[in-house]
């Protein structure tokens, strides 16, 4: 300390230097004492030994062997520097001692400014969490303030909310109404769709009717062939029944002719009875086909008849179903068609009301939210 004054820690040091500049140095002191104690004691080791060579020697310089001049002369030597150590050693344990007490020294401060730096730590804590509280304080305090601001924003939406509140049974009233038209308009639009698919199950029925009436038609165009058929077989009849007529007349005039001829030849009588022969066959045939005309010719008639008044009076009922179903296919259409309109119309009338009405009720439902989430802010900062 005596020789270098650099090595005092004081409080001008401390507050020169940081707590890491301090603790390095007072490492590199302990450290520096640690040598000088390995030192001493290998000095004092030393010591010891020269010691007990000089009191050996002594013992031996009285013995009755008498060692010559030289030898006490080294012996003065050794004496001169064992002196000259225990100087030293006096010195160092001088030094050391100090050190020691420096050292001590040393530790005394440092506990001291361990103490108040702890002490100042535990101040800074201190300031720190007063500095945090201020902050705290200032940020409820601008929370206050701001909700202060909020509150007579919300004072004055709240007063024109009161007064939009007396609007609240206007737009009520309107609700119902607006629900009480749209179950009108459901039910309206039930009974039109169930119109509408009464028409369509009529048209339908219309469609099947105008089906059978093609078939029908389809039936007298075949009956109208067969009777052109029938017509064309009773010409043919026809035609062969006057050709049998005029081989019967042929027929007849032969064997008149022949009835007055008389002659006397065997021959002769031959081929009248052969004349006879194909007379008679002839007139029979012709009998036989006279009657199958006959009959063909009445069937003819009676199936024409029959066909004619059945064909006439069923495409007379079918015309007839034929021009109703017309007609009822154009009220049908017609009425379909304003049925369409009116739907259509009574949805666009529905939808609209839908619209309105959710408006209305997103609208209240917004004002009520507002108006709640207010009135709680409002007690909460009360």
């Amino acid at each position: 300390i005596t020789d270098k004054h650099d090595l005092v820690i004081n409080h001008d040091v401390l507050v020169a230097y940081s707590l890491p500049q301090i603790f390095p140095e007072i490492r590199r002191i302990i450290n520096e004492r640690n040598t000088y104690r390995e030192k001493l004691q290998h000095i004092t080791d030393e010591f010891a030994n020269l010691d007990e060579q000089i009191s050996s020697s002594a013992d031996s310089s009285l013995s009755p062997n008498f060692a010559p001049r030289s030898k006490n002369y080294e012996q003065h030597h050794y004496a001169v520097e064992l002196a000259d150590w225990k100087s030293r050693v006096r010195k160092q344990r001088q030094e050391l001692e100090e050190k020691t007490e420096a050292l001590l020294e040393y530790k005394d401060e440092l506990e001291q400014h361990r103490q108040a730096v702890n002490k100042l730590r535990l101040e800074n804590l201190d300031l720190a969490h007063e500095a945090r509280n201020a902050k705290m304080y200032r940020d409820e305090v601008d929370a206050l303030t701001e909700r202060a601001e909020r509150a007579d924003r919300l004072e004055i939406e709240i007063a024109r909310y009161r007064e939009k509140l007396t609007d609240i049974d206007f737009y009520k009233s309107r609700i119902t109404e607006l629900r009480e038209d749209n179950r009108v308009l459901m039910e309206n639009r039930e009974m039109l769709e169930e119109q509408l698919n009464s028409s369509r199950r009529r048209a339908e029925k219309v469609l099947e009717l105008e089906a059978k009436i093609m078939e029908y038609q389809q039936k007298l165009n075949d009956m109208a062939l067969e009777r052109a058929a029938d017509k064309e077989k009773y010409e043919e009849l026809y035609d062969e029944n006057l050709q049998l007529h005029q081989l019967k007349k042929a027929a007849d005039e032969q064997l008149a002719r022949n009835s007055y001829m008389s002659e006397p030849e065997e021959p002769i009588l031959e081929e009248s009875t052969l004349s006879e022969q194909l007379s008679n066959h002839a007139q029979t045939r012709a009998l036989k086909l006279e009657l199958e005309n006959r009959r063909l010719t009445t069937l003819l008639d009676s199936m024409k008849e029959n066909a004619f008044h059945e064909s006439s009076g069923r495409l007379l009922e079918l015309e007839k179903d034929k021009k109703k179903m017309s007609l009822k296919l154009e009220s049908l259409t017609d009425s379909n068609e304003r049925l369409n309109q009116a739907n259509a119309d009574l949805e666009l009338v529905c939808t609209q009301a839908l619209e309105e009405n959710k408006k209305l009720q997103d609208t209240l439902k917004h004002q009520r939210t507002s108006l709640e989430r207010q009135q709680q802010d409002y007690q909460a900062q009360q």
